[in-house]
C-alpha cells in the first residue's frame, strides 16, 4: 500500500516532563470541522514528490522553519536515528526530539505577524488564502506558498496531559481527530515508548517514567489499519 503524507511530532524536555509542540489548524475556513484544533505539522503529498519529502515539506510550511531548514528535517526522518515512526493507515508519522524553547509561541506569532504585514504591503492576502499555487510579490525572488499559513498558533502541551485528554469526550476537542487516532497508537506502543525514554537517558534526561503511565493503558484499542485524514 503506497503511503500518503504524514507529519512530525515535535517533543522537547523540560523539568524531567516531556512536552509535545503542537500547531492549531487556521480558521481561515470556518466551514472545516478541524478548524481551531491542534496536531502534528504535516500534510500530504503533492504529485511526484515522496512521501518524506512531503513530510518534510509540510513541517517546515506549518512551523514557519522554527523546526530547522528543509534538508534537515527530510535527513533526519529519512535516517530514523533521532526519529521515532509511527505507521497509521497509509501515513507515516515522527516523533523527533528539539530543544525545549522558552516563548516559542510568541516567536511563531510575531513572524507570522510580520509576515501578514508583508503580504498586506504587497496586495497578496487574498491569493495567499484562495490560491493553492505560489505567488509572486513584486521582486522575482519573493516566493510564498499559503503551506506556511496552515498554522495559527503553535503551543507546548505535556505528554501525559495529551494522553489522558485525548479519552476525555470534551477535553479532546482540542485535537484533530487524526491526531487522537495517532496518539492512541503511541500510548499503545509500549516498546516505542521504552525506546523513547532509554534514548533519553542515554542523552543524559532526567525524565519521570511514571508520568506517561496511565490506568486506562491496556484498555485502549487501536485499529492499526485505521485511515487517516490529513
Amino acid at each position: 500500500m503506497a503511503t500518503n503524507g504524514g507529519g512530525i511530532i515535535p517533543f522537547s524536555i523540560y523539568n524531567g516532563r516531556i512536552f509535545l509542540l503542537l500547531g492549531r489548524e487556521d480558521c481561515y475556513d470556518r466551514t472545516w470541522s478541524e478548524c481551531g484544533k491542534y496536531s502534528d505539522f504535516g500534510g500530504s503529498r503533492d504529485d511526484e514528490e515522496e512521501n518524506l519529502e512531503a513530510i518534510a515539506r509540510e513541517a517546515y510550511e506549518e512551523s514557519f522553519g522554527l523546526l530547522g531548514p528543509y534538508e534537515s528535517l527530510l535527513e533526519l526522518i529519512q535516517k530514523e536515528e533521532f526519529s521515532y515512526k509511527i505507521v497509521l493507515g497509509r501515513s507515516e508519522f515522527f516523533f523527533i526530539h528539539i530543544p525545549y524553547v522558552f516563548f516559542i509561541d510568541k516567536i511563531f506569532h510575531n513572524m507570522l505577524r510580520c509576515s501578514y504585514i508583508m503580504v498586506e504591503t504587497l496586495g497578496l492576502k487574498d491569493k495567499l488564502k484562495y490560491d493553492d499555487e505560489l505567488v509572486k510579490g513584486e521582486s522575482d525572488k519573493y516566493l510564498m506558498h499559503h503551506g506556511f499559513y496552515e498554522k495559527d498558533k503553535i503551543k507546548y502541551f505535556a505528554l501525559e496531559q495529551v494522553l489522558t485528554e485525548i479519552f476525555d469526550n470534551e477535553k479532546r476537542k482540542k485535537y484533530r481527530e487524526c491526531f487522537i487516532r495517532l496518539m492512541k497508537k503511541f500510548y499503545r506502543s509500549k516498546e516505542l515508548i521504552s525506546g523513547i525514554l532509554m534514548d533519553l537517558k542515554v542523552w543524559k534526561f532526567n525524565v519521570d517514567s511514571d508520568k506517561l503511565l496511565h490506568p486506562i493503558m491496556n484498555e485502549i484499542t487501536v485499529d492499526e489499519e485505521e485511515s487517516v485524514g490529513i
